[in-house]
């Protein structure tokens, strides 16, 4: 099951398909498609998820619903790849960062 939210619009429950879905939801911040019997296709932005403890299967996702050409702004994980130069330590701040997209 699956809540959207967003843009003038009361939420709306939806059931998603559990393998497309879990799919989806291996890149970070999937844009995707939701198409709502008798109504325009709608894109989404998972909000959140929540996953089975022990076998990791989606049980539920919030959905954030944007527009084409709209501006927004998600989190992006840095994954840090390479060895730092030999006698010194690479420490990292962040972990992820901001980033705003359309």
């Amino acid at each position: 099951p699956a809540v959207m939210y967003g843009h003038d619009h009361d939420p709306i429950h939806v059931t998603l398909d559990g393998h497309a879905t879990l799919l989806a939801l291996r890149t970070e911040n999937p844009l995707l498609s939701i198409e709502i019997e008798g109504q325009k296709p709608m894109l989404a932005l998972p909000k959140d998820v929540q996953r089975d403890v022990l076998k990791g299967f989606v049980r539920h996702v919030d959905l954030l619903t944007v527009r084409r050409g709209e501006k927004v702004d998600v989190n992006v994980a840095l994954r840090i790849t390479g060895e730092s130069a030999p006698g010194t330590i690479a420490m990292t701040e962040f972990n992820e960062i901001e980033v705003q997209a359309d």
